[in-house]
């Protein structure tokens, strides 16, 4: 397959370059990814303002833009492909995660443009740098590849991927998983500067998981890989819902 390259970690992640080494024997890779890191903009895009798309090499780019901004420009000038993949993101994107996540959004924007496409991440909460095993995660993913899994992406839809980041774990048979409501706990702590009306907010990640619902893809990843399909389009919402909202117009009217 043609396939395309992003994610938000930036050009220089491991992530991105496990994923080049473990598709290029197979696959012909295009690369295009941010400047720097550019994690948690989701399905941000730059609007009224100029960025940069530099070629490194052959297929290689770094755009001075968001992951979406990577996507837009790569499938617009570079396409087309038969795949993107976004990632291997720094972390799991599971739960609320995915609403954040400038892996997810670039793999979105892919989807929303007609593209069969996959955010894929690692579960790295702890840990130092040599201890992500991105290399073998990049190795089972290139396997379900070559195993079919990209026929099975419906239309409108990303497939996300998280894998943990154990290699024995890695190994096992993946594992469907609905996203569930884990999410991450920020501590802020806000500090006063010079002006009283202006403080310096230091943002503190916690590296422990709350509980998330069993059988959702926080729980499962703790068993082995995980693959959850994220559909674009807006749900439905329930008739209750609705009926409550349009008896406050027809109350208006009436008024």
């Amino acid at each position: 397959m043609d396939i395309l390259l992003t994610n938000d970690d930036g050009i220089e992640a491991p992530g991105l370059e496990a994923l080049v080494h473990a598709l290029a024997a197979d696959h012909d890779i295009t690369v295009v990814a941010p400047s720097r890191e550019r994690s948690a903009v989701s399905q941000a895009f730059s609007f009224h303002v100029d960025y940069r798309a530099e070629q490194m090499d052959d297929r290689r780019y770094r755009v001075g833009g968001t992951p979406v901004d990577c996507v837009m420009f790569a499938v617009s000038r570079l396409g087309p492909f038969d795949l993107v993949i976004s990632g291997i993101n720094r972390g799991a994107n599971i739960g609320w995660d995915t609403w954040y996540s400038g892996t997810v959004g670039a793999a979105c924007e892919a989807a929303r443009r007609g593209y069969r496409s996959i955010s894929v991440s690692l579960d790295t909460v702890g840990g130092s740098q040599s201890d992500h095993y991105y290399d073998d995660a990049a190795r089972v993913l290139a396997r379900y590849l070559r195993q079919g899994l990209v026929t099975t992406i419906p239309r409108d839809h990303v497939l996300n991927i998280n894998f943990p980041n154990q290699t024995a774990l890695m190994e096992g048979t993946p594992k469907w998983a609905v996203p569930g409501t884990y999410t991450y706990n920020l501590n802020e702590l806000a500090i006063e500067v010079e002006n009283p009306r202006q403080w310096r907010i230091e943002v503190h990640q916690s590296a422990t998981y709350p509980n998330p619902p069993h059988g959702s893809d926080g729980h499962l990843i703790r068993e082995g890989p995980t693959l959850s399909l994220l559909r674009l389009a807006w749900p439905e919402p329930e008739t209750k819902d609705v009926d409550a909202v349009t008896q406050w117009i027809a109350a208006l009217s009436r008024s």
